[in-house]
């Protein structure tokens, strides 16, 4: 997509990513759009997430940076909740690295993850930043709580940053 995408056509998500869930045994994807002079909306939803996550479960890193709209950085809240991060954590067991944008001021989900199942955590995660994400003081021991559910209890890794 570098520097290929038509000026007249405006994008999806769906539209921007379905090329890529062809490619089943991708490993890395990293994305930004810092200069980009086109719309070209990367900003996932939910339902993105876990349709990319089904169709790319080989996937060790994935960072992807849509905070930046018609060539210019927004602070659009992020359709992605923290659900989003349950698809990583359910689909992609070999996921080292993950950067996204997510909106952490709805209620924390409760999560169904079968946690008996070797690959049902990201077991194997080193880093892990979630920007724009909207988290209040208040909602930080909830948010802690969520993140006991996806985030291994016992870790070599190092997480960098829980923004």
């Amino acid at each position: 997509m570098h520097n290929n995408w038509p000026n007249n056509v405006r994008s999806d998500p769906t539209t921007v990513w379905q090329p890529m869930l062809a490619c089943r045994g991708l490993k890395r994807i990293t994305l930004y759009f810092f200069y980009s002079q086109h719309s070209i909306n990367t900003d996932m939803a939910d339902e993105d997430f876990e349709a990319l996550c089904e169709a790319l479960p080989l996937l060790e890193g994935f960072n992807i940076s849509s905070r930046i709209y018609n060539g210019e950085k927004t602070d659009m809240t992020p359709k992605a909740t923290l659900r989003a991060i349950r698809s990583f954590a359910q689909h992609c067991p070999a996921l080292e690295r993950l950067a996204i944008s997510v909106n952490a001021s709805f209620p924390f989900p409760i999560l169904a993850i079968d946690n008996t199942h070797q690959n049902s955590r990201l077991a194997k995660l080193k880093a892990f930043h979630f920007a724009h994400s909207g988290l209040v003081r208040e909602k930080i021991p909830d948010a802690v709580k969520f993140m006991r559910t996806v985030l291994p209890l016992e870790s070599n890794g190092a997480y960098l940053s829980l923004i």
